[in-house]
């Protein structure tokens, strides 16, 4: 049966369904599409030569029941004894009592963890119940509470079986140019990868692809913009007068020059204008700060905007705050 909704996923019931919610997962593309985050290159160690305090991944046979004990609030731990490679050593995994039924005497486990040469411990973060292969890459997602990563592996697998619905949004001839493989080889190389180099080309795939439709999206909305109209304000010359006017105190005037005539012609420029206590040391910085606020919100009056775009200064309906602060302000005599 072709799977089209993730109920028909084996295994995936409505409980897990809700899960899967939880990390934006809602469609069988959202769950072909939901990358890894890291992948784990799984190398496996000789306990015998391992290191005081080195991170191990090992192969062991479980040798006796585990124990659990519960100790303080919220925390846990359980105990067993384990075999690998004829050395018979400790296992400690915290906060995973649940895993007491899986972890059977003979079974066979990978554990994951560090290894405490002086007490011949394993402090495990993690346990398999499969054997790994040595040099295989180990995919690692994000999860959910309610999911596994052996769950989400096993439904993103089952799903990549009859999936055909993979969109590229490269054109082809950057697809060509750059070398990159296809959207389906990427998508399976990065949840399946079998070697370094397929995890590379992947990535390199599927980042390009994300930066690609990112940029597409941000073009996209600045051609919109350019087409359309702001919303027009009604404000007269007076206003920032009619505002500076209400002030309790009286704001500094400063002579601002701009560039010297040039020789096309244009004049050179000295024009006074109040700084609305933009730099004004005599100011608290709290109402120095408010002031600015409220001042960039006028628009320049008409009269000053028109003569400062005719020299290159700035564009129309740039507040004077924006004015003030690309230019030198020198103190008037």
């Amino acid at each position: 049966m072709k799977i089209s909704k993730l109920s028909d996923i084996k295994g995936l019931g409505p409980k897990s369904i809700e899960c899967l919610k939880n990390i934006n997962i809602n469609s069988i593309d959202d769950l072909v599409n939901y990358y890894p985050y890291r992948h784990d290159i799984i190398i496996l160690n000789d306990i015998k030569t391992a290191e005081d305090k080195q991170n191990v991944i090992i192969e062991c046979i479980v040798d006796s029941v585990p124990i659990a004990r519960r100790f303080r609030a919220n925390m846990s731990s359980l105990t067993f004894r384990a075999v690998s490679n004829r050395k018979m050593i400790a296992v400690v995994i915290f906060n995973r009592v649940f895993l007491k039924t899986h972890i059977k005497p003979g079974s066979i486990i990978t554990v994951i963890g560090k290894y405490d040469k002086l007490k011949n411990t394993v402090i495990a973060s993690d346990i398999k119940f499969e054997k790994l292969v040595s040099g295989s890459i180990e995919s690692v997602y994000h999860l959910t509470s309610g999911i596994t990563q052996k769950q989400i592996k096993k439904y993103i697998g089952e799903a990549l079986v009859d999936y055909d619905n993979y969109i590229d949004y490269i054109p082809e001839y950057l697809n060509k140019k750059y070398k990159f493989i296809s959207k389906k080889d990427a998508v399976n190389q990065i949840h399946n990868p079998k070697t370094e180099d397929e995890v590379k080309q992947a990535l390199i795939k599927l980042k390009y692809e994300e930066l690609f439709e990112f940029m597409f999206k941000i073009n996209y909305l600045k051609k919109i913009n350019v087409k359309a109209k702001g919303i027009k304000r009604n404000i007269s010359d007076n206003s920032i007068e009619e505002f500076t006017n209400k002030l309790p105190f009286t704001l500094t005037t400063l002579s601002f020059a701009s560039r010297p005539a040039s020789a096309a012609g244009e004049p050179s420029i000295t024009l006074p204008i109040t700084l609305l206590g933009l730099v004004l040391p005599t100011i608290k910085p709290k109402k120095n700060k408010t002031i600015s606020a409220k001042m960039k919100l006028f628009p320049a009056p008409k009269n000053i905007t028109k003569n400062l775009c005719h020299t290159g200064l700035f564009c129309n309906n740039l507040s004077l705050g924006s004015f003030l602060s690309s230019s030198n302000p020198s103190p008037a005599n």
